[in-house]
């Protein structure tokens, strides 16, 4: 209590006897201190609510939970025996896999033809501070009409397809969390504008402001 907090939580991985606890209790007495514990009953009920921490830390850890990884994988290998209905339900087990990779983040995946697309996705609000991915592109000289269409799109935001081929493209390292750091090197990048976040109207006021008067105007926005 040196440094006078506002509030200190001690979390400890066990269940405070009585006697320990009135004793952490007792420390904030005679100060300006919220003092709350967080023993192994909040824990637990933390680890209830989101289950995947747990799941991701027990699959960095020991054998815990591993078996059923190897029992999942080795299902991918095996033939379709029930058909689409098989499919769909070794896509979820895999998909839950992924999912314990990380508490921040994931992947959603698709496959069209032999092309697998993989789409990271935040689990949470704070994701992208707690755990960022950032992509960094080396190149060499583009020609005039690229060099164009990248301004374009980067600099003005006009919405149009980009392509950066290979002979264009040193390498595209994509920096983060361990499951997804990687580096390429001789491949295309290419980049679309995304969709709208959102397909419904919405009612808007616009207001255009002179010096000496204002106009006012209603309209909506698909």
């Amino acid at each position: 209590m040196d440094h006078d907090p506002y509030e200190w939580v001690l979390v400890v991985p066990c269940t405070l006897a009585p006697g320990e606890r009135a004793f952490v209790m007792g420390l904030g007495e005679d100060r300006d201190v919220k003092v709350t514990v967080m023993d192994r009953t909040a824990l637990d009920d933390r680890l209830a609510t989101h289950s995947d921490i747990e799941r991701s830390l027990s699959r960095r850890s020991g054998d815990g939970g591993l078996l059923e990884y190897a029992k999942i994988m080795n299902r991918e290998r095996d033939v379709l025996a029930g058909g689409a209905a098989d499919l769909g339900a070794r896509v979820q087990a895999l998909g839950h896999v992924v999912d314990d990779l990380d508490p921040n983040g994931t992947v959603d995946f698709a496959r069209e033809g032999d092309k697998v697309i993989q789409t990271p996705r935040a689990k949470h609000p704070r994701a992208h501070q707690i755990s960022p991915i950032t992509v960094t592109i080396s190149g060499t000289a583009m020609d005039a009409g690229l060099a164009a269409a990248v301004t374009r799109s980067l600099g003005f935001g006009v919405a149009e397809t980009v392509e950066l081929p290979p002979d264009v493209v040193t390498s595209l390292t994509v920096s983060g969390p361990e499951w997804i750091a990687q580096t390429f090197t001789s491949t295309a990048v290419l980049w679309r504008p995304i969709s709208p976040a959102s397909e419904t109207c919405a009612a808007v006021s616009v207001a255009f402001l002179g010096e000496t008067a204002a106009c006012r105007r209603r309209t909506r926005v698909d």
